[in-house]
């Protein structure tokens, strides 16, 4: 009798998840929320996504969509669904970390900060500034493939690329770099604000360079960073410094 019981119990229990399953199916999609701010509008993410209001909530595959959606928006790092019986899907999206790309034979590559893989390709970098990127020039670039790591001509020679960046990233400067010049190895230049062209040479003393460099913003005797106009600091040889103010510092980075 207790036997013939658990069976009911468990036979009622599969007919309600049948049950409850069947209607799930027949909810509709009344809107979709997608949030966190991205490098894709929302119109390229529900493109991707491939569903529409009016499709079943529960009549697609979160895996499928959510591998579907990062091949299509390649600067995405993660997807996430989530279904409401109110009929609201949300969308969550997460970027890969990235600051800057770089131009490789007319070609402009969005690039990861951590491995230099490619994330994005464009021909042309309005895109990229609109969204806060800034360019860099690389030595020896060779190729570059969407979704690989850049090919260099010698590897060996790009060592100080990494120990620039890891400089800026640890410095208070690094959000506001608008520019940087790597290509040569010892004679390597940022620039701030879209205003001062700072040289630093080589990395020997990065950090104290840096460090100088919001020095002299706040001494007193600097005069120049209180006028508002754009100025081309060297600090190449820390011991002396120079800065001179200009009409309008030259922002470019890579040659066409």
């Amino acid at each position: 009798m207790i036997l013939f019981r658990i069976l009911i119990v468990l036979a009622a229990t599969v007919a309600l998840t049948v049950v409850v399953r069947l209607l799930l199916l027949l909810v509709p999609i009344r809107s979709i929320e997608i949030f966190d701010e991205s490098y894709y509008t929302n119109e390229e993410i529900l493109e991707a996504i491939g569903i529409e209001e009016g499709d079943r909530m529960f009549g697609f595959s979160s895996g499928k969509v959510k591998k579907r959606v990062l091949k299509e928006c390649t600067l995405l790092s993660d997807v996430r669904l989530k279904r409401s019986l109110s009929g609201t899907l949300t969308v969550t999206t997460q970027e890969k970390k990235s600051d800057f790309y770089v131009n490789v034979s007319g070609t402009y590559c969005l690039l990861g900060r951590e491995d230099f893989c490619v994330l994005v390709q464009s021909d042309t970098p309005d895109r990229f500034l609109e969204y806060g990127f800034y360019e860099i020039s690389l030595p020896n670039v060779r190729v570059a493939f969407l979704s690989d790591k850049l090919e260099y001509g010698s590897e060996k020679e790009n060592g100080y690329v990494s120990i620039l960046l890891d400089a800026l990233d640890a410095s208070p400067l690094k959000d506001r770099i608008t520019g940087i010049r790597a290509s040569e190895r010892f004679h390597l230049s940022v620039i701030i604000d879209g205003k001062y062209d700072v040289t630093l040479g080589d990395v020997k003393d990065i950090k104290d360079k840096l460090d100088y460099f919001s020095v002299m913003e706040q001494s007193d005797q600097t005069e120049i960073f209180r006028s508002g106009s754009d100025a081309e600091v060297n600090l190449s040889v820390l011991s002396a410094p120079t800065v001179r103010a200009v009409d309008a510092i030259d922002q470019t980075i890579s040659k066409e």
